[in-house]
């Protein structure tokens, strides 16, 4: 991936949608840290925060690594931690 920080949001940055306030404006994309006691570490990505929410739920705790504008950066992201890009 090209420079990614070119592309990285801060937490700071967000704001919580005044229509929905389980989204932000600008609209983000987290790539979370995962402990899965079969698998090991793994990495997910989403919309944040829903998918970190989600990830709560099923996993208990959820690293936060990164949070892009961008879905195509975050998945691009995750791919390459769970070592599935070219």
């Amino acid at each position: 991936m090209e420079d990614q920080k070119e592309y990285q949001l801060e937490e700071s940055e967000l704001k919580n949608d005044l229509n929905n306030s389980r989204l932000t404006t600008p609209r983000s994309y987290g790539v979370y840290k995962i402990i899965d006691n079969i698998k090991g570490r793994i990495y997910r990505y989403g919309n944040h925060p829903i998918r970190k929410i989600e990830l709560e739920r099923e996993y208990g705790k959820v690293e936060v690594l990164y949070i892009f504008s961008a879905r195509k950066n975050a998945k691009k992201q995750s791919d390459k931690l769970n070592g599935l890009s070219l």
